[in-house]
């Protein structure tokens, strides 16, 4: 007996040890057409994996979401939801997430081996901060399309790029500058993202017959919303007309409005990130996988209707697939008369059957419905015992549930949605659209329920979301439910309130950040807030001051007056130096008597005026507490960010050396120490 328990343990966790756990992270969103493809890739691909390969899937959504600032607070959302979490592999997936690992990766998840693909313009500059890298560059063969569009129009002269402000966009502008050389004496260029739409409509009214459209990466219009892929080409018309041919180099794009073009495919490059992924799982170091591109995979494809609609034919001196083009006659009726012979034979063998069944359904219909006449009496009675108890048990649950029909019609709640929305009497059945949540909470909710439509692979959805008409945070979980068909029949969800953990998180954030004494930002915080800066600086040059402050003579203050007058003394410093600082300035206690100042994009002119006037402040400060009167002075050292800083401590030791050069000058001074600036 113990020899098989220890058997079946060991074959458990060498089951488990076995699976391998990879997080793919996405820059745009789930459903987008792009992001999609390169997840099936992987999926495929991976399922070919002797071992289990799980793929954890995680999105930036940043068509809609950009910026330092967004890549931070997902920073701080993944180091909570991932503190545990460990991956044998990263796989990331386009711009944006490669970014976003280069900057946190060692800090989220050390060392981890990372995967890319689908990165438009790569350099190795967009790796710096990693190693233990490899991946796949995303390259667009713009010669090729506009070698095809040429063949095709050889006297439209004139070629408008369809390009948004998403950092994509960004990338492909930048490649095309260096292949646009040799298409100048071809071409003229000119980019849709430079137009408004009263000049873009003269443009295209003078060239309407000399030019051409490429879409490249249009997924904003011009007033910054977003749409798929699919959407793209209705949108161009809308701006151009329909009567100009448009390229593309999207696969999403064919049959969708476009004449043709060298396409590029997400599958692909999910397929290629796979194949290096394995490797990576089966002992391979990355040093020893060169990066890999989809150059000899994008093929010329041409739109059969398109063609039809400028009166195309096909290039004579190139290899072109064609869509949608018409199948052959002779083999379409083939195919009709096998169908036909097959559907006869079907309806032969179907009648054979059906009367073979009738006659032995016959002997059984009576001997059966008496036993389920007794089965529906005893089922029905079963039933009303489980509703009953399934409505005490809903009744008694500490969240709403609620059950609606693919119209959304109520045909159930529990009693708790009476608390939860402050109602005087339960919501009634039968009520359309949700009418007991507040108006807000019912705009996002459906825009959820659309997704579920939309959607048939999603098996639930789950978000969080302020009311603010009954200040509370809800936490929301909605599952389709579905007939047999598989088509929507309706929906259940469960509303949960969560007020109390939310408050109780950002209190602890805010604790977690917080000097208790003074109320200023600890130590803790100025090291990541310092180091934040520094990638800024980095990346765009803005200058940072840091202010290291140190009361003169504490431990005579401790010494003489005791130690609860000096914690007075240094909470009315912190809230005499907070008061001169700008909004945008961060004040910090360094420690003991010594506090610092970060002091964003600020010239050093500038910084040295805010430290005199806090240096002349607390000189003329009286400090007192009932009969005793303190004078309290400053020593301040200040320093700038420099080029060659690679870390944060070089600004703060120089702002420390012109801190210690106040102190030996005779303290309540100001000295700054940057560039051999003494």
């Amino acid at each position: 007996m113990i020899s098989r328990l220890l058997i079946f343990l060991f074959l458990s966790v060498t089951t488990l040890l076995a699976e391998k756990n990879i997080l793919v992270l996405h820059s745009y969103h789930h459903g987008l057409d792009w992001s999609d493809s390169i997840s099936q890739g992987l999926l495929e691909s991976t399922s070919k994996y002797p071992e289990k390969i799980n793929l954890y899937f995680e999105y930036l959504d940043a068509k809609r979401n950009s910026g330092t600032k967004f890549l931070l607070q997902t920073f701080s959302y993944f180091a909570l939801k991932h503190s545990q979490s460990h991956f044998d592999a990263i796989v990331v997936a386009d711009n944006d997430a490669l970014e976003f690992m280069n900057l946190y990766r060692d800090q989220l998840f050390p060392g981890t081996p990372v995967v890319f693909c689908g990165i438009n313009d790569y350099s190795p500059t967009m790796t710096s901060n990693l190693t233990n890298v490899t991946g796949v560059k995303e390259v667009v063969d713009y010669t090729k399309t506009l070698a095809l569009a040429r063949e095709l129009f050889p006297n439209r002269t004139k070629v408008l790029m369809a390009l948004d402000g998403t950092t994509t966009a960004q990338k492909v502008f930048s490649e095309l500058q260096e292949m646009k050389n040799q298409w100048d004496k071809k071409y003229e260029f000119s980019y849709l993202n430079d137009f408004n739409e009263s000049s873009l409509k003269e443009f295209v009214a003078a060239n309407q017959h000399t030019m051409i459209i490429y879409i490249l990466a249009y997924n904003k219009d011009m007033q910054g919303h977003f749409f798929n892929f699919e959407d793209g080409v209705t949108k161009i018309e809308e701006l151009v007309g329909k009567d100009v041919p448009i390229f593309g180099s999207s696969e999403f794009l064919m049959g969708k409005g476009i004449v043709g073009g060298a396409l590029i495919k997400g599958y692909v490059q999910g397929s290629k990130a796979a194949s290096l992924l394995m490797q990576i799982l089966d002992g391979k170091e990355t040093t020893t996988l060169p990066l890999q591109s989809n150059l000899n995979e994008n093929s010329l494809t041409l739109d059969y209707h398109m063609m039809q609609k400028f009166g195309l034919k096909r290039p004579p001196d190139m290899a072109v697939n064609i869509i949608n083009e018409p199948i052959n006659f002779l083999l379409r009726y083939k195919i009709t008369l096998i169908g036909l012979v097959g559907l006869v034979l079907f309806f032969i063998l179907t009648i054979v059957i059906f009367e073979w069944r009738n006659r032995f359904k016959n002997r059984m219909l009576k001997e059966l419905n008496a036993s389920l006449e007794n089965s529906v009496q005893l089922a029905l009675q079963e039933s009303k015992r489980n509703e009953e108890l399934f409505k005490f048990i809903a009744d008694s649950a500490h969240y709403v549930i609620w059950v609606v029909d693919v119209d959304h019609t109520l045909t159930y709640i529990n009693a708790k949605a009476k608390e939860y929305f402050m109602h005087e009497q339960k919501p009634s059945l039968g009520s359309p659209n949700f009418e007991f949540l507040p108006p807000e909470y019912y705009d996002m909710l459906q825009g959820h329920l659309e997704q579920l439509k939309a959607d048939k692979s999603l098996e639930y959805v789950e978000f969080d979301m302020y009311c603010a008409s009954i200040e509370k945070h809800m936490k929301n979980y909605i599952v389709p439910i579905t007939d047999h068909d598989g088509g929507i029949a309706g929906y259940k969800g469960v509303i949960h309130d969560i007020t109390q953990d939310k408050i109780q998180l950002d209190s602890l954030k805010i604790e977690a950040q917080t000097d208790y004494l003074t109320g200023t930002l600890n130590r803790t915080t100025f090291d990541k807030e310092l180091e934040r800066l520094l990638i800024e600086y980095t990346r765009f040059s803005k200058d940072v001051c840091v202010m290291m402050l140190d009361v003169d003579y504490f431990k005579k203050v401790n010494d003489t007056f005791g130690h609860f007058m000096g914690d007075y003394v240094l909470k009315k410093l912190a809230h005499l130096i907070k008061a001169q600082v700008r909004k945008s300035d961060f004040v910090f206690r360094y420690g003991g008597e010594e506090f610092a100042i970060i002091l964003p994009d600020i010239t050093l002119e500038h910084a040295r005026i805010i430290a005199e006037k806090i240096r002349y402040l607390i000189e003329s400060q009286n400090f007192k507490v009932e009969d005793r009167t303190i004078e309290v002075t400053l020593s301040i050292g200040l320093s700038l960010f420099e080029k060659e800083d690679q870390s944060i401590s070089k600004v703060v030791i120089r702002a420390d050396e012109a801190l210690y050069r106040a102190k030996n000058n005779g303290r309540n001074r100001v000295e700054v120490n940057y560039e051999g600036i003494l």
